[in-house]
């Protein structure tokens, strides 16, 4: 009875254990509810309403809202703001300010209720299937193909196109709020590994958790940009782009950027590889590891196939720069075009802890099934 107390905790902070979505009993997974259904159903809350998996698609539900309507509405009064100047200045208004608005009204429509519980609700109950995991693989070149469109749209060579893709873009404040996002979905899963005594994947949560909060603030020189502080003398004398950031030192910019980044996408595009090899010699094994909990669990540290295609635009671009001379050659391909590429893979990653997010919950709710 204690081991069962214990694995019902969900590690969710702020989250009460009623429930807002049905559960389909064919497939015991969430369903977006509709009013007549879903006003029977918490009248009826039934023995599963305190399930971990739906308190964390409820926790997954205020994360997204608060930070897609803050980033409207932060959105829309910057985009304001650079309108009226446009306006005095030139007397026009620029394409680029008129997508941002259009994408500030956007995130402020989509965090209204009911959007965005039945869109977390229904993708949450499409993990595992196949027509979802395919559209999920299809997405990033949904999405490459809008970056190309644009670039070529508003002219791969003019000044608006650099100052779309420029520092402090609307693609680079989004990569910083991905993997400043990431500790809140994976904080609670570091914590639940600890409980269930697998001390090395903790260790690992732990690191992959310090890694987003720092690559979050790198991507916004710490807060330098917004709160508009002087970095410090040294970092004046040997930061390349003279702010208070790390991985932009000289030496590190110059030589290392470029190829860790080939390295980062290479290993996100292909690492399901190793997962499958992985599953299958478990698989194989003869040993029973049924009742033993194994040290790593590869499908929480290895991201599977359907989110590999968010690494390739990143493994790509940066191998045109670093082994190529194609950005010479043809006036296509600029270095400002890693912000894009760097948001669809930060995407990825994102998408890749929310998914174990919710997996795991649906583990701690089968263990607690099992113990009860």
């Amino acid at each position: 009875m204690q081991l069962a107390n214990a694995t019902s905790q969900c590690d969710c902070p702020g989250i009460a254990t009623q429930t807002f979505f049905m559960t389909d009993p064919i497939t015991d997974s969430l369903l977006p509810p509709n009013d007549e259904a879903g006003e029977k159903f918490l009248q009826a809350s039934d023995s599963r309403s305190g399930s971990c998996y739906q308190q964390r698609i409820s926790y997954s539900v205020k994360i997204f809202r608060t930070t897609i309507r803050l980033a409207g509405i932060v959105q829309l009064l910057v985009q304001i703001v650079k309108a009226v100047m446009s306006l005095t200045a030139a007397g026009n208004i620029r394409l680029s300010i008129i997508v941002g608005l259009i994408s500030g009204v956007l995130f402020v429509v989509v965090s209204l209720p009911p959007f965005l519980e039945r869109a977390i609700a229904h993708v949450a109950s499409q993990l595992q299937r196949s027509r979802f995991r395919t559209g999920l693989y299809l997405f990033p070149f949904l999405l490459s193909a809008l970056v190309l469109w644009a670039k070529i749209k508003i002219g791969p060579t003019s000044d608006e196109w650099r100052h779309v893709s420029s520092e402090g873009s609307l693609s680079e404040y989004g990569t910083a709020v991905a993997y400043l996002l990431i500790p809140i979905f994976a904080y609670p899963m570091l914590k639940q590994f600890k409980r269930q005594g697998k001390r090395l994947m903790a260790s690992l949560y732990a690191l992959f958790i310090a890694s987003a909060v720092f690559i979050g603030m790198e991507e916004i020189s710490w807060g330098q940009r917004i709160l508009g502080f002087q970095e410090p003398q040294f970092w004046t004398d040997h930061n390349v782009q003279s702010e208070f950031t790390f991985h932009n030192f000289a030496f590190f910019q110059n030589n290392l950027l470029h190829l860790s980044f080939v390295i980062a996408g290479f290993i996100g595009s292909f690492c399901w590889l190793g997962l499958r090899y992985w599953q299958k010699r478990q698989h194989a094994s003869r040993t029973d590891t049924s009742q033993l909990a194994p040290k790593l669990e590869p499908t929480y540290l290895l991201p599977d196939w359907p989110l590999s295609s968010f690494f390739y635009p990143t493994l790509i671009f940066y191998s045109l720069l670093e082994f190529t001379d194609i950005a010479q050659r043809f006036n296509f391909l600029h270095s400002a075009d890693q912000e894009h590429w760097e948001f669809i893979m930060s995407l990825g990653v994102l998408m890749f802890v929310v998914i174990n997010f919710f997996r795991q919950g649906q583990e701690r709710d089968r263990m607690r099934q099992d113990l009860t």
